[in-house]
């Protein structure tokens, strides 16, 4: 990582100790990405509450607490931008077996829509992200559900021909918290490569 000026804070932030911890050591800030995340493959007939328990506190209670949080101990100042990076899945395009983690993204574009219209008062801007298939761990995890053949034949349904990179998702983070949006908030930017168009 180029620069001295980065810090880790680590914490487990569906544990109210450590998230008051995390908040409390950070600085104020002028911009945040939400991009926690976890994947589920599970069908309707075989989900319960305890497998919605868990894709629910990582992708949506830990981004939406943590933000909660900030606002509240004001420690985003006004006039700061606020990206979550949510997904095609939920809003746009699903597959079998996401129920839970499609709901869990929907929640959080839902969430991002209210929150832009109260914080832009303050001048805060909120806005989401829509990636589609990103190549990044997440993607390994599904490699022990699909065969390469499976992820191969999705791949083919992207008019791009490839899935996105992680830099693909971070430059449009980039433009979302800089001046070159400013006159955006509560926006949903679709970034699939073209997967929804067909």
């Amino acid at each position: 990582m180029e620069g001295s000026d980065h810090f880790i804070l680590a914490g487990d932030l569906t544990v109210d100790e450590e998230l008051n911890k995390v908040i409390g050591e950070m600085p104020t800030l002028n911009g945040i990405v939400h991009c926690a995340g976890i994947s589920q493959i599970k069908m309707v007939k075989f989900m319960d509450k305890s497998s919605l328990d868990n894709v629910f506190d990582v992708n949506f209670f830990g981004p939406i607490t943590l933000n909660n949080t900030l606002i509240q101990k004001k420690k985003i100042q006004n006039n700061s931008s606020i990206v979550f990076i949510s997904s095609i899945s939920g809003l746009y395009a699903s597959q079998i077996g996401e129920t839970g983690y499609g709901a869990t993204k929907a929640a959080i574009a839902g969430y991002a829509k209210s929150a832009a219209l109260e914080l832009a008062a303050k001048g805060i801007r909120v806005n989401c992200i829509h990636p589609g298939v990103i190549e990044t761990p997440l993607l390994s995890v599904s490699n022990s559900t699909f065969s390469e053949e499976d992820l191969e034949n999705l791949k083919k349904k992207y008019p791009l021909k490839r899935f996105g990179k992680p830099d693909d998702v971070a430059r449009c983070a980039i433009y979302l918290l800089s001046d070159a949006s400013s006159f955006m908030t509560g926006a949903s930017l679709l970034l699939d490569g073209g997967f929804t168009l067909s």
